[in-house]
C-alpha cells in the first residue's frame, strides 16, 4: 500500500483529527452570517449599519435651521445611534472572515502535516542500516511497540 493511500485510510478512519479546519471554517461561516445580518438589518430609520440612510434626519435638521427653530442633532443622533451596531456587525463579519481563512489554512496545514511525515521505518532516502537503526532506537524509547517494530522490521528487509 503507497504512502498516499495509507494516509487516505487514517483521514477516513480517524476523522476527529481532520475536523478541527472544518469547525472552525463554520464558526466563521456562522460569524459572517451574524455579522452580516446585524449589518444589513434595519431597526431605526436611520438606516442599517452596512447601508446608514440620515436622509430623512438631514432634512429635518434643514427644516428646523431654516424655520428658524435652532439647530437640530437629529442627523448626528442617527450616525450615534448607529455606531454600536456597526461596529458588532464589523467585528462579527470580520472576525468570521478571518476563522474562515484560518479553517481552511488548519485544514491544508493538517493534511499536509500527516501526507509528509514519514513514519518509522518508512523507506526514504536513508540507508536499510540507518532505517534499522532508527526503528530500533524508536523501540528503545517506546515509541513503537515490539509488534511494530517486528513489522516494520521485516518490511525494511522485504525493501533488501
Amino acid at each position: 500500500m503507497s504512502r498516499a493511500e495509507t494516509n487516505a485510510r487514517e483521514r477516513e478512519t480517524d476523522p476527529e483529527k481532520n475536523s478541527l479546519g472544518l469547525w472552525v471554517g463554520l464558526a466563521g461561516l456562522a460569524s459572517l452570517i451574524v455579522g452580516l445580518f446585524i449589518g444589513f438589518s434595519k431597526d431605526t430609520d436611520c438606516g442599517s449599519p452596512f447601508v446608514p440612510d440620515s436622509s430623512g434626519a438631514q432634512l429635518f435638521d434643514a427644516i428646523r435651521r431654516e424655520a428658524g427653530f435652532g439647530i437640530s442633532n437629529t442627523a448626528a443622533d442617527c450616525a450615534e445611534e448607529l455606531a454600536g451596531p456597526t461596529a458588532a456587525a464589523w467585528a462579527f463579519t470580520l472576525g468570521g472572515a478571518v476563522l474562515i481563512v484560518l479553517g481552511i489554512v488548519l485544514a491544508n496545514v493538517l493534511n499536509r502535516t500527516k501526507e509528509s511525515a514519514p513514519s518509522v521505518g518508512q523507506s526514504s532516502d536513508r540507508s536499510p542500516s540507518e532505517r534499522l537503526a532508527a526503528l530500533n532506537q524508536a523501540r528503545e524509547a517506546g515509541l513503537i511497540t515490539e509488534d511494530e517494530y517486528q513489522t516494520k522490521r521485516s518490511k525494511v528487509i522485504e525493501e533488501l
